[in-house]
């Protein structure tokens, strides 16, 4: 897994706080990951294998290529289906 995180220009740092970027290699031994509140709210784009979002211990949705997710009030838990 790859994870960076980028500041925006300085034209845009009043209104975005970092950029961020994230790669997970297949493996059919990956597990759920928990995602908890953070308190911001985020602009996604997924260039990669869909993402299951569960909603419960076994059902799920998938999740878009492209959203806007506000802020979160409760963890859920997501598990990449192929590379991400």
């Amino acid at each position: 897994m790859n994870y960076q995180t980028y500041k925006p220009h300085k034209d845009l740092e009043t209104i975005v706080k970092f950029y961020w970027t994230l790669e997970v290699p297949f493996d059919p031994k990956n597990q759920k990951q928990k995602i908890v509140p953070d308190g911001c709210i985020e602009m996604t784009f997924n260039f990669g294998d869909n993402i299951k979002r569960f909603t419960s211990e076994t059902d799920f949705i998938l999740h878009p290529n492209a959203m806007v997710m506000g802020q979160r009030t409760k963890s859920f838990d997501i598990l990449p289906t192929g590379k991400s």
